[in-house]
């Protein structure tokens, strides 16, 4: 079985009870602070993943880190990883888990780089126009990417609209290049 296999099964276990018991908003909140915190804190992850630690006392230092911070279900989680050796998914369950909390909530995920950082004004009318055009909640992430040039890239789920700079440059290249205007260099 694959890790992206197991991870979704991990996540849908525990998306599935969560809803059961309407726990939703906390129990993402919990597994992404905890994901959060392995990741950020490089000497936690050595340890979680060391194979001379015994998995007894892996588990003795996620209570001992976690137990104030997790509700019991959490807390039950992050010990099943361990049990059966799957902390090392702990990212991939999140992002299942993340996919399918949004996707009940009825928000699609939309990314947009941008040759330059957008002012809160575009960003509120970004927001709007994307929320129309799909008809869904979106959550907007968006990052700057100098080398697009000028213009942007808005990806929502599998569909990419691209207003870049440097990607209108490459088609013109491109075309050029197929449509003999510039000589081709024999390799060779």
């Amino acid at each position: 079985m694959t890790n992206a296999t197991l991870a979704l099964r991990y996540a849908h276990a525990l998306f599935d009870l969560s809803v059961e018991r309407g726990v939703l908003d906390d129990i993402q909140n919990q597994l992404n602070f905890f994901a959060d915190t392995v990741r950020d804190q490089r000497d936690l992850s050595v340890l979680l993943n060391h194979p001379n630690i015994s998995y007894e006392s892996k588990k003795e230092l996620i209570t001992n880190i976690f137990s104030t911070y997790f509700s019991d279900m959490m807390l039950d989680f992050a010990l099943l990883l361990i049990d059966r050796r799957r902390q090392d998914l702990l990212d991939e369950i999140r992002s299942e888990f993340d996919e399918m909390a949004n996707k009940r909530r009825n928000i699609v995920v939309a990314k947009l780089s941008s040759a330059t950082p957008l002012t809160t004004e575009q960003t509120d009318r970004l927001h709007a126009a994307i929320e129309q055009y799909t008809g869904k909640q979106i959550r907007l992430e968006i990052q700057s990417d100098p080398a697009l040039i000028g213009g942007a890239r808005l990806k929502i789920g599998d569909r990419v609209i691209d207003g870049s700079v440097s990607s209108a440059l490459s088609k013109i290249k491109n075309e050029l290049i197929t449509s003999s205007l510039i000589p081709h260099q024999e390799v060779g």
